[in-house]
């Protein structure tokens, strides 16, 4: 992922927090979405560390989202 930015963080009434973000891929595909992050993580780091946690969390989540479709698509397939 070339480009993660960050658009809102907010509290959720169950005090988790809701990290909305806009990112693009080296092939120019963009995709808008959201994490939620428990307090505990979202406090566990400040300032430039929190951005880059934030960051490194959206990637890790979306990786495992393309690589669970991936999957299912293979699966899908063999089907045929």
């Amino acid at each position: 992922m070339e480009n993660i930015n960050i658009t809102t963080v907010s509290v959720q009434p169950d005090n988790v927090y809701k990290i909305n973000f806009s990112a693009t891929y080296e092939s120019a595909s963009h995709v808008e979405g959201f994490v939620l992050m428990t307090a505990s993580d979202y406090r566990s780091k400040t300032g430039d560390q929190q951005v880059a946690f934030i960051k490194q969390t959206i990637t890790d989540n979306l990786n495992g989202t393309v690589n669970t479709v991936s999957q299912l698509a293979t699966d899908d397939s063999n089907k045929l």
